[in-house]
Protein backbone atom coordinates (compact mmCIF):
# COMPACT_ATOMS: atom_id res chain seq x y z
CA UNK A 1 0.00 0.00 0.00
CA UNK A 2 0.94 3.23 -0.85
CA UNK A 3 1.93 5.54 2.31
CA UNK A 4 1.17 8.47 0.46
CA UNK A 5 -2.22 8.10 -1.34
CA UNK A 6 -3.71 4.91 0.38
CA UNK A 7 -3.97 2.87 -2.46
CA UNK A 8 -2.62 -0.67 -3.37
CA UNK A 9 0.22 -1.33 -5.46
CA UNK A 10 0.55 -4.33 -7.31
CA UNK A 11 3.69 -5.90 -8.35
CA UNK A 12 4.53 -6.83 -12.16
CA UNK A 13 7.38 -8.31 -13.32
CA UNK A 14 6.83 -6.37 -16.90
CA UNK A 15 6.40 -3.12 -15.69
CA UNK A 16 8.55 -2.61 -13.26
CA UNK A 17 9.07 -0.74 -10.35
CA UNK A 18 7.56 2.20 -12.07
CA UNK A 19 4.43 1.47 -13.74
CA UNK A 20 3.30 5.08 -15.04
CA UNK A 21 0.22 5.71 -17.17
CA UNK A 22 2.22 6.09 -20.36
CA UNK A 23 3.20 2.04 -20.05
CA UNK A 24 0.11 1.34 -19.34
CA UNK A 25 -1.76 2.93 -22.40
CA UNK A 26 1.40 1.24 -24.23
CA UNK A 27 0.76 -2.40 -22.88
CA UNK A 28 -3.25 -1.87 -23.91
CA UNK A 29 -2.34 -0.70 -26.87
CA UNK A 30 -0.21 -3.43 -27.49
CA UNK A 31 -2.39 -6.41 -26.36
CA UNK A 32 -5.23 -4.63 -28.50
CA UNK A 33 -3.34 -5.09 -31.54
CA UNK A 34 -2.15 -8.45 -30.67
CA UNK A 35 -6.06 -9.21 -30.43
CA UNK A 36 -7.48 -7.37 -33.36
CA UNK A 37 -7.89 -10.24 -35.28
CA UNK A 38 -9.53 -12.78 -32.75
CA UNK A 39 -13.45 -13.03 -33.37
CA UNK A 40 -14.87 -11.07 -30.52
CA UNK A 41 -11.69 -8.65 -29.57
CA UNK A 42 -11.69 -7.45 -26.35
CA UNK A 43 -11.18 -3.98 -26.05
CA UNK A 44 -8.53 -2.99 -23.45
CA UNK A 45 -8.31 0.80 -21.49
CA UNK A 46 -5.82 1.72 -19.42
CA UNK A 47 -6.48 2.94 -15.89
CA UNK A 48 -4.93 4.78 -13.14
CA UNK A 49 -4.64 1.66 -11.08
CA UNK A 50 -4.20 -1.10 -13.99
CA UNK A 51 -6.23 -1.81 -16.66
CA UNK A 52 -9.88 -2.80 -17.92
CA UNK A 53 -10.43 -5.55 -20.24
CA UNK A 54 -13.90 -5.55 -22.25
CA UNK A 55 -15.60 -8.54 -24.36
CA UNK A 56 -17.69 -8.59 -26.90
CA UNK A 57 -20.69 -9.30 -24.80
CA UNK A 58 -20.18 -6.51 -22.34
CA UNK A 59 -18.24 -8.31 -19.71
CA UNK A 60 -15.62 -6.12 -18.03
CA UNK A 61 -12.61 -7.40 -16.03
CA UNK A 62 -10.71 -5.57 -14.05
CA UNK A 63 -6.41 -6.55 -14.15
CA UNK A 64 -3.86 -5.07 -11.81
CA UNK A 65 -1.01 -6.75 -13.85
CA UNK A 66 -0.15 -7.27 -17.56
CA UNK A 67 -0.18 -11.01 -17.00
CA UNK A 68 -3.82 -10.89 -15.26
CA UNK A 69 -4.47 -9.15 -18.66
CA UNK A 70 -3.38 -12.13 -20.82
CA UNK A 71 -5.01 -14.96 -18.12
CA UNK A 72 -8.36 -13.06 -19.39
CA UNK A 73 -7.46 -12.48 -23.00
CA UNK A 74 -6.07 -16.03 -23.38
CA UNK A 75 -9.24 -18.29 -22.20
CA UNK A 76 -11.29 -15.95 -25.24
CA UNK A 77 -8.27 -16.21 -27.65
CA UNK A 78 -6.98 -20.09 -27.55
CA UNK A 79 -5.27 -21.43 -30.09
CA UNK A 80 -5.71 -18.15 -32.79
CA UNK A 81 -4.31 -15.78 -29.82
CA UNK A 82 -1.28 -18.17 -29.68
CA UNK A 83 -0.88 -18.16 -33.11
CA UNK A 84 -1.09 -14.35 -33.50
CA UNK A 85 1.39 -13.74 -30.51
CA UNK A 86 3.82 -16.57 -32.28
CA UNK A 87 3.92 -13.72 -35.46
CA UNK A 88 4.31 -10.84 -33.14
CA UNK A 89 6.83 -11.63 -31.12
CA UNK A 90 9.27 -12.00 -33.97
CA UNK A 91 9.01 -8.40 -35.20
CA UNK A 92 9.13 -6.82 -31.55
CA UNK A 93 13.06 -5.44 -30.78
CA UNK A 94 14.06 -7.84 -28.08
CA UNK A 95 14.06 -6.10 -24.33
CA UNK A 96 11.19 -3.32 -25.45
CA UNK A 97 8.44 -3.22 -23.43
CA UNK A 98 6.19 -4.24 -26.09
CA UNK A 99 8.46 -7.27 -26.47
CA UNK A 100 8.65 -8.18 -22.95
CA UNK A 101 4.17 -7.87 -23.14
CA UNK A 102 3.93 -10.06 -25.88
CA UNK A 103 6.07 -12.58 -24.57
CA UNK A 104 4.53 -13.14 -21.30
CA UNK A 105 1.43 -13.27 -23.15
CA UNK A 106 2.83 -16.15 -25.29
CA UNK A 107 3.90 -17.90 -22.51
CA UNK A 108 0.93 -17.89 -21.03
CA UNK A 109 -0.99 -19.00 -23.58
CA UNK A 110 1.07 -21.89 -24.85
CA UNK A 111 0.98 -23.06 -20.90
CA UNK A 112 -3.15 -22.93 -21.66
CA UNK A 113 -2.82 -25.11 -24.59
CA UNK A 114 -0.32 -27.47 -22.91
CA UNK A 115 -2.71 -27.71 -19.81
CA UNK A 116 -5.63 -28.24 -21.86
CA UNK A 117 -3.92 -30.72 -24.21
CA UNK A 118 -2.68 -32.91 -20.62
CA UNK A 119 -5.98 -32.48 -19.37
CA UNK A 120 -7.86 -34.27 -22.39
CA UNK A 121 -5.50 -36.60 -22.16
CA UNK A 122 -6.33 -37.61 -18.57
CA UNK A 123 -9.87 -37.79 -18.99
CA UNK A 124 -10.04 -39.14 -22.46
CA UNK A 125 -12.11 -36.30 -23.58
Amino acid sequence: MCGACGSISYSDSVLGKEPTFRKRILVAQVVTAACARLPGAPRITALAEGWSVSGATGSIELCHTVGDIWLVVRDRGGLPLQQALEARVLSEEPGSLEANVVSLGLRLTQQRQIDKSHSTQLTGI
